[in-house]
């Protein structure tokens, strides 16, 4: 029955889905704004109609803790003069909250995130295409009883092998551009992740590779790592998204006798505007292939695939504050994955909400978001809200300032104040999603 109803309301979808890619190509409507504002009331009566589920991470974009960006996202004020030799002060804080209301299955249990991350660390140039970081990722869960819910150290080398390629070495930057069916937003409220990561952040090709070092291997308990890379071609208005997404237990030590692998990938193609989220009105749509499977010593091999629809529009409010809405459906047969959003489990789903970022001061950002569904007659929703404020301090130099021609190369002039400057140390970059 479920899959009847799911089948039908999946053919209105896509009549929508397929009468707005005719309106964006050729059908007239009188001006602009008529246009979006008659693709957003698409957008909405589709996901009032049929089953949904929550799926909703951050659009905030200057940050090393929370949102999804490529390249080196801001780790000092943006206007101090790095030098080699230079060693500052890193003070990054995030103060969040997450709200899962979730029915409608026996597996998945709803939850609440209440707390602040704040990663700390010393910066220092090491040379021109190195740096240096050391300190402190800690984190507090408000309620628990404990007076502090994560501690953790933080050492990270970042080494720019060519301008826009940076490899990085111990804690990794978590911002990874990753399809939420692949590995879950609300990741980043767990602690940190150590290990090998790769990020290129060019005109045409976005990339993020890396190792997370989960578990070391002991004489009772596995190992446990996860192996991942989310890479975007820019054609323009076309883009093409490749992504894979793999978690490994095992090891020939320990005496647990687990070993299995869960591999997913994701295959996605959109077109729209140029420009990400910022202060330009702006719309995307795409579609996404995902592949599953999961093999263990203990259990036949499972295999699963899906297919999501997906659009959003963005509309700027002032200089200071945007608006996204967005709406996705997806239909599935099996797809599992251990890091992925475990509401992708169901067969299919639609929901629509908002996502609103507002700059309130300088190096402060304010993001609050709503998220509606109703999946297997159960209506969900997800709520969330941000606070992240960042800055650097200059302590000292070292050193004297010698030539730098490795990095003297062109600017890259951000659209708007949410493509973030990212020198390092002299280049500059627009960081985007």
């Amino acid at each position: 029955m479920i899959r009847a109803k799911s089948n039908s309301v999946c053919a209105a979808f896509c009549l929508r889905f397929h009468f707005l890619i005719a309106v964006f190509c050729g059908v007239r409507i009188p001006n602009v704004l008529s246009r979006h504002l008659f693709a957003i009331f698409l957008l909405f009566s589709s996901a009032l109609i049929t089953q949904a589920h929550a799926d909703e991470y951050s659009l905030i974009r200057s940050s090393s803790v929370i949102g999804r960006n490529f390249g080196i996202p801001p780790v000092i004020d943006l206007s101090t003069d790095r030098e080699m030799g230079d060693l500052n002060l890193v003070v990054e804080s995030l103060f969040f909250g997450k709200n899962l209301e979730l029915t409608g299955s026996p597996n998945i249990d709803g939850e609440t995130f209440l707390g602040a991350l704040a990663p700390m660390r010393l910066n220092y140039f090491a040379s021109d295409q190195l740096q240096i970081e050391i300190g402190a990722y800690v984190g507090l869960n408000y309620g628990d009883d404990e007076s502090l819910d994560i501690s953790e150290p933080l050492a990270r080398a970042i080494y720019q092998t060519a301008p826009s390629h940076y490899a990085i070495f111990g804690s990794l930057i978590q911002t990874h551009w990753a399809h939420d069916a692949l590995r879950d937003d609300i990741d980043i409220y767990r602690g940190s992740e150590t290990g090998l990561q790769y990020r290129i952040n060019s005109d045409w090709f976005k990339s993020d590779w890396w190792i997370d070092w989960r578990t070391r291997e002991t004489k009772s308990d596995p190992e446990v790592f996860d192996g991942a890379g989310t890479n975007q071609f820019r054609f323009g208005r076309l883009w093409i998204d490749a992504q894979f997404f793999w978690t490994h237990f095992g090891g020939q030590k320990n005496s647990s006798g687990v070993v299995s692998n869960n591999s997913t990938a994701m295959l996605g193609l959109s077109y729209g505007s140029l420009s990400d989220f910022g202060r330009q009105m702006g719309f995307r749509f795409g579609s996404s292939f995902l592949v599953s499977s999961f093999e263990s010593r203990t259990a036949p091999t499972l295999t699963g695939n899906g297919v999501e629809y997906w659009m959003h529009a963005d509309i700027p409010v002032d200089v200071d504050q945007s608006v996204r809405i967005f709406a996705k459906h997806f239909l599935g047969s099996n797809y599992f994955s251990l890091r992925g959003d475990p509401l992708y489990q169901f067969d299919s789903y639609t929901q629509c909400g908002f996502d609103w970022v507002k700059t309130i001061m300088p190096n402060t950002e304010l993001e609050l978001g709503f998220v509606a569904q109703v999946a297997d007659d159960s209506f969900m929703n997800t709520f969330q809200v941000n606070l992240v404020w960042q800055n650097g301090f200059q302590l000292r130099n070292f050193q004297s300032n010698p030539s730098r021609p490795f990095l003297d190369s062109p600017t890259i002039e951000a659209s708007d104040p949410f493509d973030e400057i990212v020198p390092l140390p002299n280049e500059s970059e627009a960081v985007i999603q």
